[in-house]
C-alpha cells in the first residue's frame, strides 16, 4: 500500500466515511483458524487497528486473510476516491 492511501485513511475521514469504517465485520486471521467481530479502525505502517468494544488491537496486515487484506485495500481506494 502506498503511503498516501494510508495518510488519507488516517487523516481525512470524513463523515459519510465514518460509517463505513464504523461497521462491525467478522475478521480472520492468515491461518483461518481465528475470527473475531470487529470495528475497522486503521491502516498505518502496515498495521491495522480493529476496535472490539471498548478495546483496540493492532497487529501486521499480513496477519490477516488474503479476504481481510482485499477488504481492507478496497476500502482504502474507496476512500480515496471519495476525496477526489
Amino acid at each position: 500500500m502506498h503511503w498516501q492511501r494510508i495518510a488519507f485513511a488516517t487523516f481525512v475521514l470524513g463523515a459519510p466515511t465514518l460509517s463505513v469504517l464504523a461497521e462491525v465485520r467478522t475478521w480472520t486471521d492468515s491461518t483461518g483458524k481465528f475470527t473475531t467481530e470487529a470495528e475497522f479502525v486503521k491502516y498505518e505502517d502496515d498495521q491495522v487497528t480493529l476496535r472490539k468494544g471498548d478495546k483496540t488491537v493492532t497487529f501486521p496486515f499480513d496477519r490477516l486473510s488474503d479476504d481481510d487484506q482485499a477488504f481492507v485495500e478496497d476500502l482504502l481506494d474507496e476512500l480515496e476516491s471519495q476525496s477526489s
